[in-house]
């Protein structure tokens, strides 16, 4: 992974102009967080003026996105990608993780959304699809990507699943109120996230995923979210077929009740952006912004 340069605190606007990818450091509200890591990869030719945001989940960061934001560039999109607060290099102003709702991440999606230029179309990955669903509940988007998400119904089926197939792990990480036991392993990590095939270096990957927030997962265990069709955002679902968080019967419903389009990938795990058919993953979510948004 690519270093990022650290640009001073003024920098949003000099981050709009520039041609390649920058770590922006400034300070915003100091109830939600002091430093944020927003990075932002620039087309050599721009082809569309609706940007793009990634919003990363639980236990990830900025980072994960690997190759999407230079590969939507090639394809003439403003690429923009956040750390949520206590995540990768964004900051925090509370006192624990675990104090952290979803409303704190939904008002920080928004002020990050705010700081641009033009409203974007936005991915949410797994609980960033969580926070998405929020925030489009009472917010307008040009569209809004739902990626391998946390379902419209809830974890609760989720955390027996879990229980089932890993439980101690599961049981250490709710007696101690640390969710990063769950995957506090290179193993644990890539039954959750990644193919049994994969081509990532697992204990690299691991090493970088960092503790989650226990409320944020309380919030999200019953339907946590409701349709605003004021809004009238369109929204599209994508799963992949074998991912061991989410079903696929789960990512259908989150997808029906959104009245959103519905991509199953085949033969993919959890981490779609990350894995051997990012780019294909990519394409589809390029493809549905040419026929319904553009």
């Amino acid at each position: 992974m690519t270093l990022l340069p650290i640009v001073p605190p003024n920098c949003l606007k000099k981050c709009m102009i520039l041609t390649k990818p920058t770590r922006c450091t400034y300070s915003g509200d100091p109830m939600i967080t002091e430093l944020v890591e927003h990075n932002i990869q620039h087309p050599t030719e721009r082809k569309y003026e609706t940007p793009l945001l990634l919003l990363h989940g639980a236990w990830h960061g900025a980072w994960c996105w690997a190759e999407w934001p230079s590969y939507f560039a090639q394809l003439g999109y403003e690429v923009h990608t956040i750390g949520l607060p206590d995540h990768g290099g964004t900051a925090g102003t509370k006192r624990h993780i675990n104090l952290y709702s979803l409303g704190d991440y939904v008002a920080f999606l928004g002020q990050e959304i705010n700081k641009m230029k033009v409203t974007p179309i936005v991915v949410g990955h797994s609980m960033g699809g969580a926070v998405l669903q929020k925030y489009i509940q009472h917010n307008a988007l040009p569209g809004a990507v739902l990626l391998a998400t946390l379902p419209a119904t809830g974890i609760f089926k989720m955390l027996l699943r879990l229980l089932r197939k890993h439980p101690s792990a599961i049981l250490q990480g709710l007696l101690t109120m640390n969710m990063y036991q769950w995957v506090a392993t290179p193993a644990l990590a890539q039954a959750l996230f990644l193919n049994k095939n994969s081509e990532i270096d697992v204990v690299e990957f691991q090493q970088k995923l960092v503790r989650e927030s226990l409320l944020m997962g309380t919030q999200t265990m019953i339907p946590f979210a409701r349709m605003n069709k004021n809004t009238a955002v369109p929204v599209l679902v994508i799963a992949g077929e074998k991912d061991n968080v989410f079903t696929i019967a789960e990512e259908k419903a989150t997808a029906q009740k959104y009245d959103a389009d519905f991509i199953l990938i085949k033969d993919q795990a959890h981490n779609l952006m990350m894995e051997n058919e990012w780019q294909s993953v990519a394409d589809q979510i390029h493809n549905w912004i040419q026929t319904t948004i553009h």
